[in-house]
C-alpha cells in the first residue's frame, strides 16, 4: 500500500473538527499558489513562506495536542473564527446576529486580509498569513457555516459507503467524500486530482474571482439548508439517529466538493494578489550598491566642481587686488 494511501485512509477515519482536512487545505493553497502573479509570489517566498500548502494546515495543528504537544491551549482564542454558526434552519446569514464582535470565521477574513494589507513586522505578517490561508479553506466547507444545534454537523452520526466505523456528517464532507472521490477516480494520486482541479477552475476562474465575504458564507449556509442534511430518502438528518449515506448521496455531493475547493482557490489566489499589491508597489527596492555608487560619483565630481570654480573667483580676485595696488 503505498504512504500516500494509507495516509488518505487514516485522514478518513480521523475526526476533524474544523477545516477540509490536510489534503483539502493543501490542494486549496496550492491552487491559489498557481494564480499568483509573479511579485505576489516573489513576496510569499522570500517573506512568508516557501510553499502555501506546506503552511495551509497549520491554523488547525495548533489546537492538536498530538502536534502542539505544549501550546495549544495558548490558541484556544483562535477556535471561535473557523466557522459560523447560526440557528437552525434560519437560512439567511446575518451578519450583527452570527458574528458578535467579529467572533467568527467572516470577522476573521477580514482582520487578516485587513492586518496583512497594513502590518510590516514579518512575524505578524507570517501568522497573520497562515491564517489568511486557511480560513479562505474553511468558509468553502459548507458546514463551517452551519446550525448552532449540532456543532455545523457534528453531531450528526453517519455512516457512508457501508462501512462500519461510524463518523459525523461534518467529518464526512471534510475528508470522507473526498478521499473516497481520490481513491476512486484518481488511484490515490493527489498530483492526477490537483491537475484535474486545477484545469478545472482555469476554465471557471473568471466567474468566481470576487472578495465579498458574505457571499462565500451565504453560499455555504445555502448548500446546508438545500442539501447536505437531506439523506437518499429525502429525510432530514438530525443528532437523534444514525443515517446511512450511500453512492446516491456520493454522487449528489462530491460534485459540490470540488466546487467549493476550486472556488476556494481561485478566491484565495485573488484575493492574495490584490492584497499584496499594495505591498510590492508601494514598497520599492533599496538602491542597489552600484546605484548608490553612481549617485556619490555624480555628485562628487558637481562637489569638485563647484570648489573649483569657487577657488578660481577667489584668486582671481586677489590678482585683481595686488594689480590696483
Amino acid at each position: 500500500m503505498s504512504s500516500l494511501l494509507l495516509f488518505l485512509i487514516i485522514c478518513s477515519i480521523t475526526p476533524h473538527i474544523e477545516g477540509w482536512g490536510r489534503v483539502g487545505h493543501s490542494l486549496v493553497a496550492h491552487l491559489a499558489e498557481s494564480l499568483l502573479d509573479e511579485r505576489a509570489l516573489k513576496w510569499v517566498k522570500t517573506r512568508l513562506t516557501n510553499q502555501m500548502s506546506e503552511i495551509a494546515f497549520w491554523a488547525d495543528t495548533i489546537h492538536f495536542d498530538t502536534d502542539n504537544l505544549f501550546g495549544f491551549n495558548a490558541w484556544r482564542w483562535s477556535k471561535p473564527l473557523h466557522y459560523i454558526n447560526t440557528p437552525p434552519w434560519d437560512c439567511n446569514y446575518i451578519y450583527e446576529r452570527d458574528c458578535i464582535n467579529d467572533r467568527c470565521i467572516h470577522g476573521a477574513l477580514k482582520n487578516y486580509s485587513t492586518r496583512l494589507k497594513t502590518f510590516d513586522n514579518n512575524v505578524h505578517h507570517q501568522q497573520d498569513f497562515f491564517f489568511l490561508v486557511h480560513f479562505v479553506g474553511d468558509i468553502h466547507q459548507p458546514l463551517h457555516a452551519g446550525f448552532n444545534n449540532d456543532a455545523g454537523g457534528n453531531g450528526v452520526s453517519v455512516r457512508f459507503m457501508n462501512s462500519t466505523a461510524t463518523t459525523n456528517l461534518h467529518s464526512l464532507w471534510d475528508t470522507g467524500m473526498l478521499t473516497h472521490r481520490m481513491r476512486t477516480e484518481f488511484a490515490g494520486n493527489i498530483n492526477t486530482y490537483y491537475a484535474y482541479l486545477h484545469s478545472k477552475m482555469l476554465n471557471e476562474a473568471s466567474k468566481i474571482n470576487d472578495d465579498n465575504f458574505t457571499q462565500w458564507a451565504s453560499e455555504s449556509l445555502d448548500i446546508v439548508c438545500k442539501q447536505i442534511y437531506f439523506n437518499e430518502m429525502n429525510v432530514t438528518m438530525n443528532s437523534s439517529i444514525r443515517y446511512n449515506l450511500g453512492e446516491w448521496y456520493y454522487q449528489r455531493s462530491w460534485p459540490v466538493v470540488e466546487k467549493r475547493l476550486i472556488q476556494a482557490g481561485a478566491r484565495l489566489g485573488a484575493l492574495l494578489n490584490r492584497i499584496l499589491i499594495k505591498h510590492t508597489e508601494s514598497t520599492k527596492p533599496p538602491a542597489t550598491t552600484t546605484q548608490r555608487g553612481c549617485y556619490n560619483a555624480a555628485f562628487s565630481i558637481k562637489f569638485s566642481m563647484l570648489n573649483f570654480l569657487f577657488i578660481f573667483l577667489a584668486l582671481s580676485y586677489s590678482i585683481d587686488t595686488k594689480t590696483v595696488v
